[in-house]
């Protein structure tokens, strides 16, 4: 009796050792997922920052396909929206982002790229609604001030000036941090030189030169205030700009060589 009760005793110890060491590979087996789900977000993120976009897709797919419920998997998602070369991939996985993820700072960045693909597209209305999204729900996000500059590239391109002038001066007065000044003045100047309003295109061209010495749109600014100058038949103040531009950047040809701004919108407008 005494041996099988030790027998048994030995038997039971056997099993609660077994149980225990796999309850503890269990623990461990968690714990290394999360942390390969960290090391693979880190992983992707350092590939796609080097440039190294190949490695950087192989990554996120492991990632989307191992961790369906992850802190990371909208911001992983996005990353690969950016990495698919095919537009309908692409546009179907911001969908998703939106879709899943409705209140992330992910979504607002998604409805942008979906907006700037339907711009280019040249499908405004779709792009506007993108756009309008970010401006009314996402407030607080990265894309608020891309959206809002983008939708008056928008009505730019649909020749709604009126439209444009009136956002673009809601934005100048704003001064938003996130938006370099020198854009929203050079795209006013440009559609007040389209509206035949020379001075004001004149006077935002100012602006740009007096104000911002270190702008790379300075070339732009002192072109578009030599051609505001002579429709204002103040022909020798124009020759005057003309010759600094020519001066100062004479690598700026594109522009000297247009000989219709009103018809050139698109070359014009600002990227």
């Amino acid at each position: 009796m005494l041996i099988y009760m030790k027998k048994s005793e030995t038997i039971f110890i056997f099993i609660a050792v077994l149980l225990l060491f796999s309850l503890s590979e269990v623990h461990s087996e968690s714990t290394e997922k999360t942390k390969s789900a960290d090391e693979l977000y880190i992983l992707c993120k350092n590939s796609y920052e080097s440039g190294d976009l190949d490695k950087a897709g192989d990554y996120a797919d492991m990632f989307l396909s191992l961790y369906t419920e992850d802190k990371h998997r909208a911001e992983v998602m996005l990353l690969k929206a950016f990495l698919q070369t095919s537009p309908d991939m692409a546009e179907d996985t911001y969908t998703s982002i939106i879709k899943d993820y409705p209140k992330s700072k992910f979504a607002a960045e998604a409805h942008f790229h979906l907006g700037q693909s339907y711009y280019l597209l040249d499908q405004y209305d779709k792009a506007l609604d993108h756009y309008g999204e970010i401006i009314v729900s996402y407030t607080d996000s990265d894309s608020y001030w891309k959206a809002r500059y983008w939708r008056c590239k928008v009505f730019v391109s649909q020749g709604d000036y009126k439209e444009a002038i009136y956002q673009l001066s809601s934005l100048k007065d704003s001064d938003p941090d996130d938006l370099n000044r020198d854009i929203i003045l050079l795209s006013l100047a440009n559609c007040y030189f389209i509206t035949k309003d020379y001075e004001k295109a004149v006077e935002n061209c100012r602006l740009i030169i007096d104000n911002m010495p270190d702008s790379h749109r300075l070339p732009h600014a002192y072109f578009l205030l030599s051609e505001s100058l002579k429709k204002l038949d103040r022909s020798d103040e124009a020759k005057v700009i003309a010759e600094k531009l020519a001066s100062d950047y004479p690598e700026f040809k594109d522009y000297q060589n247009l000989q219709n701004m009103e018809d050139n919108v698109k070359t014009t407008s600002i990227t």
